[in-house]
């Protein structure tokens, strides 16, 4: 019973599974990793680069590492993504600071049509057919 007790324990501390533990655990945390590593990784051959790790993960490990650890780039990424969008949403913002209007939304302004509301309210809506819609050829 003792023996087979310590096999399982050693079977279970593997390289594999402490890979498994520590990448579960970051998922589920929420860790990232640095912004710059971040910034490396969003260009293209950062990803080429995590494209290789990961198929040698896939080949070398444990099919549920690899899922893993396509999961913690996927949520790292997203959100450095959507950081760098946010980023750059401001710089836009302050390069296009002003508000004047165009030049077509003056000239609309200038030439819009005049309405008139409140002229000619004696004027009615009459049909031009005298008959029924059977009456046709």
């Amino acid at each position: 019973m003792n023996t087979t007790l310590k096999a399982c324990v050693k079977d279970l501390l593997t390289l594999e599974t402490f890979i498994a533990l520590i990448l579960a655990i970051l998922i589920i945390y929420d860790f990232k990793i640095e912004q710059t590593i971040q910034n490396i990784i969003n260009t293209p051959l950062g990803m080429v680069g995590t494209m290789l790790f990961i198929i040698i993960v896939f080949i070398v490990m444990h099919p549920i590492i690899g899922i893993l650890f396509i999961i913690y780039l996927f949520e790292t990424l997203r959100k450095g993504v959507f950081i760098g969008e946010l980023q750059k949403n401001k710089l836009f913002k302050k390069l296009n600071h002003t508000n004047e209007p165009y030049l077509e939304e003056k000239v609309i302004d200038k030439m819009a049509p005049i309405i008139n509301k409140d002229k000619n309210k004696n004027v009615s809506f009459s049909s031009y057919t005298t008959g029924s819609f059977t009456s046709y050829p």
